[in-house]
């Protein structure tokens, strides 16, 4: 469904200066329903490449197809008013990123609704997108400043899931929510996909995150793919000297397992 081939992102360069190189020739595919983890430390540019399949940002080289369909040569601002921007939702890492302070719950849900001219019957909509989140329909008139994380983590999956999509794009979607609100989020997630078919590209730092939602994996370092393949046998035998590192880091950092 998704392929990426060789896309690479620099900044900067003009004025005979030198360019600043984000990523360098990643290469990866996601098919229907897979759920893919990008992984790496900060710095390591899959923040970069999410946005570039998400077509937030252009790439500066390389090959984006969904569908067969060259979608990485549609600039960003073309892209968002094209009928294929609503098969390809971003999640942001910062719930934050996806409400503005004086709308309400409701009326953020429906934002993207109205977008795409179906405003007929919109209450029931949203309160279908609510539901599929498991938000209570008590909390659609509240602010932002009146949500707890977990709350507006559902909301902006809600908004993602409005335009009817079949590739979400979830940048670090728990990383800013405490453990015992990650878990359901992604119990949330994981049936989602189940149950409409989504295929995820799910960035991540969090190696418990991938074991539970992800069967395949692409690993980044300082803007390089440094190892891809099966999760499984990554978590057994990594090929990488920074996988091996990443993996003998985890009993040192992962105190409480988000599983439990």
């Amino acid at each position: 469904m998704l392929k990426v081939e060789g896309l690479g992102k620099n900044y900067g360069g003009g004025w005979g200066r030198t360019p600043v190189t984000a990523v360098r020739s990643a290469t990866f595919e996601i098919a229907r329903g897979e759920s893919l983890a990008l992984i790496g430390e900060s710095g390591s540019g899959k923040t970069t490449v999410a946005r570039m399949v998400s077509r937030l940002l252009q790439p500066s080289s390389g090959r984006i197809t969904f569908d067969g369909i060259d979608i990485g040569d549609i600039a960003p601002g073309r892209f968002s008013r094209s009928p294929m921007r609503r098969l390809i939702q971003h999640v942001f890492q910062d719930p934050d990123d996806a409400l503005t302070p004086h709308l309400t719950a409701f009326d953020a849900i429906a934002e993207p609704l109205r977008r795409l001219d179906k405003p007929h019957d919109l209450s029931r909509q949203v309160e279908e997108l609510a539901d599929a989140v498991f938000l209570p329909r008590s909390v659609l008139q509240r602010y932002p400043h009146q949500l707890s994380g977990g709350q507006k983590a559902r909301i902006g999956i809600a908004r993602a899931l409005a335009p009817q999509p079949r590739l979400l794009v979830l940048d670090e979607p728990t990383a800013s929510l405490d453990v015992s609100v990650q878990a359901g989020i992604l119990k949330l997630l994981d049936e989602l996909r189940s149950a409409l078919g989504l295929s995820f590209l799910f960035v991540t730092h969090d190696i418990e995150v991938v074991k539970l939602m992800c069967s395949r994996f692409v690993l980044m370092q300082h803007g390089d793919v440094v190892e891809a393949g099966d999760v499984a046998s990554f978590l057994r035998h990594p090929q990488s000297s920074y996988g091996r590192a990443l993996l003998d880091a985890i009993p040192r950092f992962s105190s409480t397992s988000i599983s439990s």
